[in-house]
């Protein structure tokens, strides 16, 4: 709790640096609420114009809640709240630059809150100060979707070692703000350790999987991809992945478009060569696939029956990776020709 504690109010200090600003910190009573009791000494300790509030709504304590509250300094006189009544009075007398460091649920929560609790919740979002939440906004579910909305409106969020699954829910942006994440120095096999199926990759981490490139290597050591896409009026389409391939790495590439796209990509993507299909406005056959080490096919080609055609072959002819980005109609049209056409060679 030390540590984490240590960790928000280093962080916090260093984003708001303002020690004359006024910043409360409403602590509930479990050890969410003990890492804001914490906060409050830290903070008081760099001089800055902290008060806590505890709302001790239902009497129910932590032991390490009351282990943070016996290390306060005399200076730091908390202000005890009983319900949602006395944080209403508290809250009105308080300026509206007021910023206020939410502590009063963590990620361990398994309940929406409600009575006095989800009170407080609405009191705060309505105040117009800033919000900052200590791990997790208050009310809002770690792991799952929260029901209801009785949840703290954050303004920013600093998560404790591993973003919580919750921040990566686009119906939780109203609650989350902007959030990062930074550690409390949790083992390091607790990753390891952690029954989870989700993971994320962080920009430092994909750093060390770019491979370096050979001094005397040039554009025929690095791969020859084809691109199939585009169509008449998504071109656009076309030209955006196949920047996006020639960024990722790519050596060579080709790009197979119609021809109304031929003017399109050979001036907005120089570096590719362009194959031309033999319709203007869609797609109908692909190239010969013999000289390319992998195939992306699907931005913007539509669904023209003869793309279906098209793609079907390809399904059929495609022995390098191949990476699809298409309508799910038009991959079942042309995997239930593939599927039969595998199954009859006994594939």
């Amino acid at each position: 709790m030390n540590r984490a504690a240590s960790v928000f109010a280093s962080w916090f200090t260093g984003y708001y640096p303002d020690q004359l600003r006024p910043v409360v910190i409403m602590a509930g009573t479990g050890n969410n609420g003990g890492d804001g009791v914490a906060v409050a000494r830290l903070l008081h300790n760099a001089q800055f114009a902290a008060k806590l509030a505890v709302c001790d709504f239902d009497t129910r304590h932590s032991a390490d809640f009351d282990l943070q509250m016996t290390l306060l300094p005399q200076e730091v006189t908390p202000v005890m709240l009983k319900n949602a009544g006395e944080a209403d009075t508290f809250l009105r007398e308080l300026p509206k630059n007021t910023l206020f460091i939410d502590a009063l649920f963590g990620s361990g929560l398994n309940r929406p809150l409600s009575g006095d609790w989800a009170s407080l919740a609405g009191l705060l979002n309505a105040h117009p100060g800033e919000i900052v939440s200590i791990d997790i906004p208050s009310g809002l579910f770690a792991d799952q979707t929260t029901p209801g909305d009785a949840i703290i409106r954050a303004d920013r969020v600093l998560s404790f070692e591993t973003p919580k699954l919750a921040l990566f829910f686009p119906e939780n942006e109203q609650f989350t703000g902007k959030w990062m994440c930074q550690s409390i120095g949790l083992h390091p096999d607790f990753p390891e350790t952690a029954d989870s199926p989700f993971c994320y990759l962080t920009g430092d981490e994909a750093r060390k999987m770019e491979k370096t490139r050979a001094v005397f290597s040039h554009k025929g050591s690095h791969g020859h991809a084809l691109m199939i896409a585009g169509s008449y009026g998504k071109t656009g389409a076309a030209v955006l992945a196949s920047r996006a391939c020639l960024r990722a790495g790519a050596g060579l590439l080709t790009v197979h478009a119609p021809r109304c796209g031929y003017v399109v990509l050979q001036t907005a993507v120089p570096e590719a060569m362009y194959s031309p299909d033999n319709r203007a406005k869609f797609l109908s056959d692909i190239p010969d696939l013999s000289n390319f080490s992998a195939v992306g096919v699907g931005p913007g080609i539509g669904q023209a029956p003869e793309t279906a055609k098209a793609l079907e072959k390809l399904l059929c002819q495609c022995h390098v990776p191949l990476l699809l980005d298409c309508k799910p109609r038009l991959v079942r049209s042309a995997a239930s020709k593939y599927n039969h056409d595998a199954a009859s060679e006994g594939v």
